[in-house]
């Protein structure tokens, strides 16, 4: 991400989230202040040192192993599966994959109160869910929470469109309904049936079709995100049946109730409010600009649950949808190639969910596709020779 947007010329704003609160649904249990030195000594007197021991963790244990893949795709190299791309990295982040974060982070020292608390508040926030999910993408959801935390200056879809315009592509604006494996003896091609999006109703039946050599499937195949169809295959396609969580976004204008949180006016509020109780009818309130409010919950909120949260409400937007896999430290690892020629880029999201990781799968992707037409197999599932550390030694001297 941080390659295309210098790329593309685009601005990136570090992320000043301003005061915060940890509510467990009856008090705030850590709140922080306007002043830096005095948030960092509250955070120390409640957490000890564990803030920073997370911090040099992730470094440390999980970002220096996770950066090897930008040199193998650098190098050409791409693999068949998200747990082969993971081991590239280091077996260590394959085996996060495999155990909760909870257990993890015990192993590592982490007091129960930070866990219970910081740890629990950012994986609710960034996913929705709880410290049972892997630790993989439990250390990519509290690498999320660091400070240095950035986003794209007119939102990510402006990196889409750069990348769009780049490759020159022709962009065909449509649905496709339907996948048609073409195989003769010694070739593959694949018919896409789709509608285009102009304007006509769901029923329309106005269809039309190409055929390609190659292509990327580039949604989640679970029944309630796509209604994609595949046809005439020998053999059925891996099954997807992993749960994906449903997150809400309301966006409200209108006069928060500070009384609901214990406060008596506004003012008294942090600007944004995690939610440390489950279950609870929202995962986090967060202001983003005068009598403008962003919740996230797990469900639509009622009139009633408004009514808490507001004392009046003048405009309300609602995004409802399938964020991301529910996570566990038992679920599998699918495959990038559904079957000859025939791609699935969002298989990356079963290890994490999150932009730099849908770009990691894309091109991992694209290699995969490049290796394969043109039979460059060294470069398929081969985990580059890493140098030892007295090689880096000698390379830096």
């Amino acid at each position: 991400m941080v390659n295309f947007t210098e790329l593309f010329g685009l601005e990136r704003i570090f992320v000043n989230s301003g005061s915060f609160g940890i509510y467990d649904g009856e008090q705030f249990q850590f709140q922080s202040s306007d002043f830096a030195l005095l948030t960092a000594m509250k955070a120390f007197w409640r957490y000890g040192r564990d803030i920073h021991r997370l911090s040099s963790w992730i470094k440390d244990n999980v970002l220096q192993k996770f950066i090897r893949i930008y040199d193998h795709q650098m190098n050409g190299y791409a693999f068949t599966t998200v747990k082969d791309l993971l081991l590239s990295m280091d077996p260590f982040i394959a085996n996060l994959t495999t155990r909760p974060l909870r257990e993890v982070l015990e192993e590592e020292g982490f007091s129960e109160r930070f866990i219970k608390e910081l740890v629990t508040v950012a994986v609710r926030t960034n996913y929705g869910q709880n410290t049972n999910i892997h630790a993989f993408v439990g250390a990519v959801s509290l690498a999320g929470a660091q400070e240095s935390l950035w986003a794209v200056n007119g939102g990510n879809k402006l990196v889409a469109k750069g990348l769009l315009e780049k490759s020159k592509a022709r962009l065909i604006r449509a649905k496709v309904t339907k996948i048609v494996l073409l195989k003769e003896s010694n070739s593959i091609q694949y018919e896409l049936e789709y509608k285009l999006n102009n304007g006509r109703t769901e029923d329309d039946d106005s269809s039309q079709s190409s055929i390609y050599d190659i292509v990327v499937v580039a949604v989640p195949l679970n029944k309630k995100n796509t209604d994609l169809k595949f046809e005439d295959f020998s053999s059925a396609l891996h099954s997807f049946t992993q749960p994906f969580q449903r997150t809400v976004t309301s966006l409200l204008k209108g006069q928060i109730n500070a009384s609901f949180f214990h406060s008596e006016q506004e003012t008294d509020l942090p600007t944004s409010i995690f939610i440390n109780k489950e279950p609870y009818f929202i995962n986090s309130i967060c202001k983003l600009s005068k009598d403008v409010w962003k919740v996230f919950s797990q469900d639509l909120l009622t009139e009633a649950e408004k009514d808490l949260l507001f004392k009046k409400i003048y405009e309300t937007v609602i995004y409802d949808w399938q964020a991301y896999p529910e996570y566990s430290s038992s679920q599998s690892l699918p495959s990038f190639l559904l079957y000859d020629q025939l791609y699935y880029v969002n298989a990356i999201e079963s290890a994490a969910s999150a932009m730099e990781m849908s770009i990691i799968g894309a091109r991992n992707v694209a290699l995969l596709a490049h290796n394969h037409w043109h039979s460059l197999l060294d470069f398929i599932d081969e985990t580059p020779a890493m140098y030892s550390d007295a090689d880096k030694t000698k390379k830096e001297l």
